[in-house]
Parts: structure tokens; C-alpha cells; sequence
């Protein structure tokens, strides 16, 4: 007895059809993709730029708890009743002969850190240093006493979505009440 194997291949037509529907799909997916990737890389930006603030926020931190005296240099601009300067300057030390200080500076769009008479290290980069400051604060009562820290990352122009850079001016503010407060030019 013979046997009949089915030779039936696939038809001219069905092997169109298949190719249409896969270069109508093909684009769709392809876009779903691609603004994924573009939406995880604005993601890890923002990320990133949070990260760099809220570690220069805990490094300041640290400086103004362990200071005694607190010295904020060169007058930028004043707005009352807040005076903005260039630098912040933390004295560890009783002794005024003593150095073991540490000088916070905003510059060339990066936060520099001097560690007593040394050179300035860059300790945070891509930080828009127009916009970033030191202030001081005081009420005048003596009852509020604070230097106030505003940071601005900058944009990155790397990704597509601008939206995904921090937009507004982060500001924290510590109180230096119980330290010694001076000023230099």
C-alpha cells in the first residue's frame, strides 16, 4: 500500500502576507523600544543629578556640625535680608593659630573642597555655578542664624528629554546658631 505524504509547502501568498504583517509590527515595536532606552537614560539622569546633591548636602552637613566657626568669604550679592558669598569656610579648631578648616567654593561649574592651606579638589562636577550659592541668613533677633545652601545641577544636553534634568534650584538650610559667625572679603 503506498502511502501519500503531503508535500504542501507554504504558498507564494501566505509568504506575503507574513512579510506584511511583520513590516507593519516591525516599525511599532522598534519605537516602543527606543523610547524606553530614552526614557531610562533621562531616568538615570535625574537619579544621578539627585545622588551628587544629596551628597554635597551631607558632606556640608557633616562640616557644619563639626565646626566651630563658620566663616562665609567674598560678598556675591545681597538681598535682605539673605547675603550671598562665594565661599563657605568651616573652623574646626578652638585655636585660632590652629588650621584644620575646610572651604567650600563654587567655580567653573563644579563645587571645590580646600582642605586647610592645600589646593582646591574638585568634589562635585556639572554644577551650574552662576546659579549655586552660600548664603547667610540671620533675622537679626540672634533667634535665626542659618547658611543656606542653594545648588543647581546642569542640564545634560546628552539625552533627548530636557525634562529629565532637575529644573528648580535645590536649597537647604543649616542652622549655624550656636557657632561663630564672621565674614571676609
Amino acid at each position: 500500500m503506498l502511502k501519500k505524504i503531503n508535500c504542501k509547502g507554504v504558498s507564494l501568498i501566505e509568504l506575503l502576507v507574513t512579510i506584511a504583517i511583520i513590516s507593519i509590527i516591525s516599525p511599532i515595536v522598534f519605537m516602543i523600544f527606543v523610547n524606553g532606552l530614552r526614557n531610562f537614560a533621562g531616568g538615570t539622569n535625574y537619579i544621578d543629578q539627585q545622588y551628587k546633591i544629596q551628597e554635597v548636602i551631607a558632606s556640608i552637613r557633616e562640616d557644619v556640625q563639626k565646626a566651630k566657626k563658620v566663616e562665609f568669604i567674598g560678598v556675591r550679592d545681597r538681598k535682605d535680608p539673605l547675603v550671598i558669598y562665594e565661599s563657605v569656610e568651616f573652623n574646626f579648631s578652638d585655636d585660632e593659630s590652629e588650621t584644620n578648616t575646610r572651604t567650600w567654593k563654587f567655580n567653573d561649574n563644579k563645587l571645590m573642597l580646600k582642605i586647610n592651606n592645600g589646593e582646591y579638589i574638585t568634589v562635585v562636577r556639572d554644577i551650574d555655578s552662576d546659579k549655586s550659592y552660600f548664603a547667610y541668613y540671620s533675622d537679626g533677633r540672634d533667634a535665626v542664624e542659618q547658611l543656606v545652601l542653594g545648588i543647581m545641577p546642569l542640564n545634560n544636553d546628552r539625552i533627548l528629554n530636557k525634562g529629565s534634568n532637575v529644573q528648580e534650584l535645590i536649597t537647604t538650610e543649616f542652622s549655624v546658631r550656636y557657632k561663630r559667625v564672621g565674614e571676609s572679603e
